[in-house]
């Protein structure tokens, strides 16, 4: 007796990093859940959310660390079982992350302002647009 299995396994579920992480750094570690009747998993990397092109990898379990430029990243991956039934990788949920390795620029003192007898200086600084924060 036999069984014919064409019936494709689910789509795995993504679990880290999570939905449009900031990484501060070059390396990743793409994680997803283990789906039942998956003996193979295929991850897809793109810098676009189209996957016009990608990069595709076949990793031995459910996670992949990869090493990347700094920017925004999409991911998506897709199961396959031992019968070679694949699930639909382009309908799978894409998510995203940033990867940020760059420091800003430092910010340049631009004026310190004359000499005053209070306690409320004038200061000025270059605008460096990736500072979140300045401490003063």
């Amino acid at each position: 007796s036999f069984v014919v299995d064409a019936t494709a396994p689910a789509a795995p579920a993504q679990s880290l990093p999570a939905d449009g992480a900031l990484i501060a750094g070059s390396d990743v570690s793409l994680s997803w859940n283990t789906v039942t009747d998956a003996a193979a998993y295929t991850l897809q990397v793109s810098t676009g959310a189209a996957f016009t092109s990608f990069d595709s990898y076949t990793p031995a379990g459910t996670s992949k660390p990869l090493t990347m430029a700094d920017g925004t990243w999409y991911w998506r991956v897709g199961a396959t079982d031992s019968a070679g039934n694949q699930s639909a990788i382009a309908a799978a949920t894409v998510r995203s992350f940033t990867l940020d390795a760059q420091a800003p620029n430092t910010p340049v003192m631009t004026n310190l302002g004359a000499v005053i007898a209070d306690s409320t200086p004038q200061l000025s600084w270059s605008d460096e647009s990736e500072i979140g924060r300045a401490h003063v």
